[in-house]
């Protein structure tokens, strides 16, 4: 994730597939992310991926997947690791 003073934020998707569709569209707009697998007790849901980035841009990652037909099950701030 690059620099070690930004905060990681995980956003929860509804399966790995959507999880690689996701990290790849962000690439495309310049916004560094990561598959991640989640622990169920990490989301209210449940789910079991996910992706990784900066906190700074997670409102606009979102906001890119949702007009994607991304679905984001959950957003999540803090450093997981």
């Amino acid at each position: 994730m690059g620099k070690r003073n930004s905060q990681s934020c995980i956003l929860a998707l509804p399966s790995v597939t959507y999880a690689m569709r996701a990290s790849e569209l962000l690439k495309k707009y310049n916004i560094s992310s990561r598959v991640i697998s989640l622990e169920p007790y990490m989301t209210k849901k449940g789910c079991a991926n996910g992706i990784e980035l900066d906190c700074r841009v997670m409102s606009r990652a979102r906001s890119i997947l949702m007009d994607n037909n991304i679905p984001v099950s959950e957003a999540t701030g803090g450093v997981y690791g």
